[in-house]
């Protein structure tokens, strides 16, 4: 019965098989867990102490338990599914809580985005108060196991520190608030901005560059130019909620690396925090003439030109290697012009499908 690996910490739990628990014991001194793998004959030998700290290390990451350590100035800290380092493991101080008794002195931010804890977000949009509700003390949520479900109780944690996990949280990117007319993600909250009515969702998804076009957001745009602000508010609009400045900066940076728009004369730096959105002017790239603009009129070069329907594009690229193999040892170039539309505006939503199948032909080949 020797044992050289971590157990499984749910062994380890009161009306666990190694019974190590005193009733009604809500918590019990890591020291002295691991003397009682040396001590009781009942127990398996562990080699060494690091087996059983490993299993203490895998019960809290797991929340299976909360560790606590007491400072000399009784200044405690707690972990909870989250790493706990080897210093505060071997601690004698150390001590194991069982979550329903235990209160948390600090949270996990990390521990806040949607799907990481069971039972927290119950549906994509969520309160604060709701969290607040969640670590209130007293709560079990159930937990799907293999083959079977299973309750778990959660540590209580007061408000002013969920508060604070939602603040970093929030800041790193990984919770989107939204609060009246703010809408925040990935940067700091401003305060009075978070509050039990303030809403949570899980950040939005990152948004294609053909969304920021006059194809699909006609009413950002007037003359082929737009403003950063405009852009943002149409897409708010698209999205029914006010996205995050975060969203719309992305998608504009993206826009600009891949040179379906420029930043237009006299506009503001880029990139730039909302408050200066207004006065970034986005425009749509000079066009290029059909022939590159170094076709025709160059001494030396022979141009041929024709309106081709799709079974003609088809039909030339059939004959694309043909040509390769005849103009060897000479430069050869094929500038291509797409035209949409006729009398009336094309459809926008066409005209969007069509620059997502263009973009995965060239980047910068795009309707505009």
């Amino acid at each position: 019965r020797i044992q050289e690996t971590a157990i499984n910490a749910q062994t380890l739990l009161p009306g666990g098989p190694y019974d190590l628990w005193r009733e009604d014991e809500q918590a019990r001194r890591v020291s002295d867990l691991t003397g009682a793998f040396g001590r009781d004959p009942r127990l398996p030998k562990m080699l060494r102490n690091k087996e059983i700290l490993d299993t203490v290390a895998d019960g809290v990451e797991a929340g299976v338990w909360v560790a606590q350590v007491t400072g000399p100035e009784r200044a405690a800290l707690t972990f909870w599914r989250t790493a706990i380092d080897g210093q505060t493991l071997a601690d004698p101080g150390l001590e194991l809580l069982l979550p329903a008794a235990a209160a948390l002195r600090s949270l996990a931010p990390d521990l806040l985005r949607p799907e990481a804890l069971p039972g927290l977000w119950t549906a994509q949009t969520i309160t604060v108060q709701q969290v607040y509700d969640y670590f209130a003390g007293g709560r079990e949520v159930t937990v799907p196991q293999e083959g079977y479900e299973e309750s778990v109780a959660i540590p209580a944690c007061a408000p002013a520190l969920v508060d604070a996990a939602l603040l970093q949280a929030v800041e790193q990117g990984g919770v989107w608030l939204t609060s009246g007319p703010a809408s925040i993600l990935s940067e700091p909250v401003p305060a009075g901005v978070l509050g039990p009515a303030a809403t949570l969702r899980p950040p939005p998804a990152p948004l294609p560059v053909e969304a920021i076009m006059a194809a699909a957001i006609p009413e950002a745009w007037r003359d082929g130019a737009a403003n950063a602000l405009a852009v943002a508010a149409a897409l708010s609009h698209r999205h029914g909620a006010a996205l995050p400045w975060a969203a719309v900066r992305a998608v504009i940076d993206d826009a600009l690396r891949a040179r379906w728009v420029e930043l237009g004369a006299g506009s503001a730096a880029w990139p730039c925090d909302l408050a200066g959105a207004g006065r970034v002017l986005l425009a749509l790239p000079a066009a290029v003439p059909p022939d590159g603009g170094g076709g025709e009129g160059r001494t030396g070069v022979l141009t041929a030109q024709a309106v081709l329907e799709a079974n003609g594009i088809q039909d030339l690229a059939d004959q694309i290697p043909a040509i390769t193999a005849a103009a060897v040892g000479h430069e050869l170039k094929f500038n291509l012009r797409i035209e949409f539309g006729g009398a009336e505006p094309p459809d926008a939503a066409a005209a969007a499908k069509i620059n997502k199948l263009l973009a995965e032909v060239a980047d910068g080949l795009r309707l505009g």
